[in-house]
């Protein structure tokens, strides 16, 4: 699906989408702040491996995901789609596109952190307790967390 058009349908009209890799993911940084992550300094914690980016029909951005590796785990440090196009289906087209890549690489451990998980829950991911899960988020070490700050560790099960 990378790089060429895919069609969406919803409500009886198909709209064109594409997917694309994207190598300067720092670019996507005001994005993803933009969507209320928490990106310091423009860099993650562990080796970057991929971004995509979701344009619309008119070629303007409209969602992006960042994907890094720590040993053989797979981390979705980041998945946004615009304001304006949220509730459409996008972000489910691009994780599974994400999911896709992922899976291509023969990557099998994959883990986020979210503060409002419902979405992954309902894309295959469970929460999982942080002892569980590989050390891949400088979030686990800010002092807001399980203070005033309590976000979930997901793992992807599958759907």
């Amino acid at each position: 699906m990378l790089g060429k058009a895919g069609i969406k349908e919803k409500k009886g009209r198909k709209i064109k989408m594409k997917i694309e890799k994207y190598d300067n993911y720092k670019e996507l940084i005001p994005l993803y702040i933009s969507r209320g992550l928490e990106v310091h300094d423009g860099d993650f914690y562990n080796k970057h491996v991929f971004s995509l980016i979701m344009k619309n029909e008119e070629g303007a951005t409209i969602g992006a995901s960042t994907c890094t590796q720590l040993d053989e785990n797979y981390i979705i440090e980041a998945l946004v789609i615009a304001e304006n196009e949220t509730q459409k289906g996008y972000g489910k087209y691009l994780l599974n596109n994400v999911l896709n890549e992922i899976k291509a690489l023969n990557g099998t451990k994959i883990y986020l952190v979210a503060k409002d998980p419902k979405f992954f829950e309902k894309n295959g991911f469970i929460i999982i307790e942080k002892e569980d899960a590989p050390d891949f988020s400088d979030c686990f070490m800010c002092p807001d967390y399980k203070v005033c700050c309590f976000p979930k560790i997901l793992k992807y099960i599958g759907e």
